[in-house]
């Protein structure tokens, strides 16, 4: 099973920040890069199906109490990564945030290649544990689903998640800082009620920054070559849908700055099955 129409979708535009959304304050540290190494890998093969369990038992170790009450939940309300609830949102955002940030740049999806879309990002879902039922079953369910979440109490920003969020934008932990014009955009792309709660200014210095970076980005990405337009897992599950075995350094590289390793889970095994097949 490929998913060839979602895989160009976040192969095609480096992700910002905000692609993490509003996602749950204990998990966003320690899953984001397991949840998007696992979106990349899905399209490379269906032996990537086997990532549920990994998947699984790192959201096992997600679970808590909450310390304070938090829209609609009390204090002390129980968070389970695996919740279906959770699970379902975390796979929202990923899905949502990378069209939006397609559609900012490239040409926007017809509403058929939606539908497309999310019928590929559908099959996605079963990495999280998520079954056909668990989901909107076509594009117009799936809006109007994101649209009630952010309206409701559901979604709401603790001390916690805004600690969170100023860690992910000033780079905490990292020897990369992001541009000013590049946290502008991501913020922009928020809803304006969570952008209010994480305390995010977003005054007219900052709106005329992201559309200065937007027409410049618009100007200038469709020149660029696929080396810089596309992110390395991207350009390392190309290489190996053509039957490459071995990843070339500029790869590698890339990997490291998005996925914090040279190479997606599972490539060592990839290697030796092509090994046993040039063997016999």
């Amino acid at each position: 099973m490929r998913c060839y129409f979602s895989w160009r979708i976040p192969g095609s535009l480096p992700l910002s920040p905000s692609t993490l959304g509003p996602l749950p304050t204990q998990s966003v540290v320690s899953i984001a890069p397991l949840t998007l190494c696992s979106q990349w890998c899905l399209a490379r093969s269906t032996r990537r199906l086997l990532l549920p369990n990994t998947w699984h038992q790192r959201h096992a170790m997600i679970v808590g109490l909450l310390p304070e009450a938090i829209g609609r939940f009390d204090k002390g309300s129980l968070y389970r990564a695996n919740e279906v609830s959770a699970l379902r949102w975390v796979h929202a955002t990923l899905v949502e945030t990378a069209l939006m940030a397609h559609d900012l740049v490239l040409p926007a999806l017809t509403l058929d290649e939606r539908e497309r879309y999310w019928a590929d990002s559908r099959l996605f879902g079963a990495l999280f544990g998520l079954m056909p039922a668990d989901l909107p079953a076509d594009w117009a369910s799936f809006v109007a689903h994101n649209e009630a979440m952010v309206q409701s109490d559901i979604l709401s920003v603790s001390a916690a998640a805004r600690d969170v969020a100023g860690q992910i934008f000033s780079g905490g932990g990292t020897w990369l800082r992001s541009p000013r014009w590049y946290l502008a955009l991501s913020v922009q792309m928020l809803p304006e009620r969570l952008r209010m709660e994480f305390g995010f200014c977003f005054d007219e210095h900052e709106r005329s920054a992201a559309d200065r970076a937007l027409a410049w980005i618009r100007r200038v990405y469709p020149t660029l070559p696929t080396r810089l337009r596309t992110v390395g897992p991207y350009q390392e599950a190309q290489a190996r849908l053509q039957g490459e075995t071995q990843l070339d350094w500029a790869t590698r590289w890339l990997n490291r700055i998005w996925i914090g390793r040279p190479q997606l889970d599972g490539c060592s095994d990839d290697r030796a099955a092509s090994r046993a097949r040039s063997v016999r």
